[in-house]
């Protein structure tokens, strides 16, 4: 599954180079290209099918050929045939999406600033704004416009920046407004938009209809709206219990100083900067500095850690945990696991922030992992990924170039490779817990290094000492925050301490990054852009050579001081060479058997005693 993630991906890269605006945007040659479409789209599916209909052929003929450069043809084919699929599916999915959406950043490519009234959905919360001279913005769903008299309808992601209250324009409602509609000052293809609210009173779109006389589809006239918000739909059922949960952790999270309002909220939703859930200015609480939340954010970039600041696979590796206990304790069968952990992953994704690490992880828990857990079968982690990658990829083609995807995808990726192996050689010369944290963070930066070097070039040098410190205290903190998430809205006295552990255990995450941050030499600068990603992934490439050649190199050389030694180690088993923590392993073993009250060291609950026991039985 990795070659087809790799061939969707690139695929998609490609057809958003070629067509940056979109399939119907451009010129006379992409017009040819669609009338041809229908024509080569086929002959591509019927040479697809053909080389696949002949593959059981191949192979029986591959029998037959001893040796030679003829034996791979088969599988040489089945890739052709696979990209093939690949580049049809993507290009018929851009195609099939430009075309029912005739609101592009190409429409406005020509203009700079476009007077619009809109109705927009609200899709994330709102944050603090990034843009100068505006108060809040968050991703909202452009699905009407209308500008000189001409009205389109259809689905576009837009920023929307708002200069006033946005307290009464709720996550998931539909709200009409005029603003200003502009091509995006930050390079990339979401479009912004930009409003101003002179009060956070929003009318109601009945009384605007009794006062036109007009009961469209989306339940407004777009002529007919002022210079405020007019409420069109109100959000669903699901949306106001998670803004009421949002609002109810806000004000709890309120009560404490600038650090655990930003940090306990990231860790807990996800986000790097404050978030605007639901306040108003009758709360009477005071906005965070923002001098402290960019120094905090470049602490922990120069630490290496602000990973921590976005929700992914860490969330939602608790559910399956709370699955096996709830499983165990009820003696549940496994389909009705199964759905309560779908359930469960798909109500965390929408309590968190929203962002494409989310999507990644919340597809993999609430999809795949659903789905094996009621097959009954072990889950994989990378072909999980791949499937999630190649899906959201071809149904969303614009997930390409994110980074957050990319990062997202790479860290878990390099995890599911590399992290086993790298356990279980730590092990011999550390304790587990220790291996397992030290591998997972190499894993997972070997593959976003590269990426990480082409949003920003510099590398973190501190950066796995600093996870290795902060990983206990985030587990709390995140464990603390989720627990405040849920219980805030019914019983706030019962969150403001979990909030408060929280806090302490951010406080010492902050302190972390600060002290990691005032090294000189805690960041390295590099060079920027592809020649800088393509540096670094050839430098891994370069140490792990080197460090798999000494490695055999030694092996080589205790072989050729002990011929006999190997001659029956390679005969009889694996050879065993100590590890360093055998004598603390014996001595805790005694111990345990000493303490031991059934009164008999095989019958003993104690795990040193059952793991040292099993490992040196099987050696023997």
């Amino acid at each position: 599954m990795v070659p087809v993630a790799v061939s969707v991906w690139v695929t998609a890269l490609l057809m958003s180079k070629a067509f940056p605006h979109g399939p119907f945007a451009a010129g006379t040659a992409v017009e040819t290209i669609r009338r041809a479409m229908p024509v080569w789209a086929v002959a591509l599916t019927v040479i697809a099918i053909g080389i696949i209909a002949s593959l059981p052929l191949l192979n029986d003929w591959k029998r037959h050929i001893c040796n030679g450069v003829l034996r791979l043809l088969p599988s040489v084919m089945a890739v052709v045939a696979g990209s093939v699929i690949t580049i049809i599916a993507c290009f018929v999915s851009i195609m099939g999406a430009q075309a029912g959406n005739p609101l592009t950043n190409a429409a406005y490519s020509h203009l700079s600033r476009v007077s619009v009234d809109s109705i927009i959905v609200i899709d994330q919360p709102w944050q603090r704004s990034a843009r100068m001279g505006y108060d809040f913005m968050a991703r909202c769903t452009l699905v009407s416009v209308r500008h000189n008299g001409v009205e389109a309808f259809a689905q576009l992601a837009v920023r929307l920046f708002v200069q006033g209250d946005v307290s009464n324009l709720e996550r998931g409602g539909s709200y009409a407004m005029s603003g200003m509609l502009e091509r995006s000052g930050w390079n990339d293809d979401e479009p912004w938009m930009s409003a101003t609210i002179e009060s956070g009173q929003v009318d109601d779109a009945s009384s605007m209809d009794k006062a036109t006389g007009h009961d469209d589809a989306h339940g407004t006239d777009t002529s007919a709206i002022s210079e405020g918000p007019i409420a069109v739909r109100s959000p669903p059922l699901h949306w106001r219990a998670v803004n009421a949960m949002h609002r109810s952790f806000a004000r709890v999270v309120g009560g404490l100083s600038d650090q655990g309002r930003l940090l306990v909220t990231g860790l807990t939703l996800g986000t790097d900067t404050e978030m605007q859930l639901g306040i108003s200015e009758d709360d009477d609480i005071p906005p965070i500095d923002e001098n402290y939340v960019q120094r905090s954010k470049d602490q922990f970039k120069a630490a290496g850690i602000i990973h921590l600041m976005a929700v992914s696979g860490s969330h939602f590796m608790l559910i399956p945990m709370i699955c096996r206990w709830v499983r165990a304790i009820f003696r549940l069968p496994r389909s009705v696991i199964a759905l309560v952990h779908g359930c469960f992953a798909i109500a965390l994704s929408g309590m968190v922030f929203p962002s494409d690490s989310v999507l990644r992880a919340a597809s993999t828990t609430a999809g795949i992992g659903s789905l094996t857990m009621l097959v009954g079968r072990r889950g994989q982690s990378v072909h999980q990924l791949c499937v999630v990658i190649a899906s959201a990829l071809i149904v969303h083609p614009p997930l390409a170039r994110s980074y957050g995807f990319a990062l997202s995808c790479a860290a878990v990726l390099g995890i599911g490779l590399w992290s086993g192996r790298l356990t279980a050689w730590l092990r011999s010369v550390m304790p587990l817990g220790m291996a397992e944290a030290i591998a997972v963070t190499v894993s997972a930066q070997a593959l976003t290094l590269p990426i990480q070097v082409l949003l920003q070039p510099e590398i973190t040098v501190l950066s796995i000492p600093a996870n290795l410190v902060v990983a206990p205290f985030t587990a709390v903190a995140t464990i603390c925050g989720l627990l405040a998430l849920l219980v805030s809205w019914c019983a706030p006295q019962l969150g403001w301490p979990l909030v408060w552990m929280a806090s302490c255990a951010t406080a010492i995450i902050d302190r972390c990054a600060a002290m990691f941050a005032e090294i000189e030499w805690s960041t390295l600068p590099w060079a920027r852009g592809i020649p800088g990603a393509a540096f670094v992934l050839f430098a891994e490439v370069i140490f792990v050579a080197c460090f798999v050649g000494v490695r055999r190199f030694i092996v080589a050389f205790r072989r050729t001081r002990n011929p006999v030694e190997w001659e029956f180690g390679e005969l009889h088993g694996v050879h065993h060479e100590a590890s360093r923590l055998d004598s603390m392993r014996l001595w805790w073993a005694s111990t345990m058997s000493l303490i031991d009250l059934h009164g008999s060291p095989g019958l003993s609950r104690s795990r040193g005693v059952n793991t040292f026991r099993a490992k040196h039985d099987v050696q023997r």
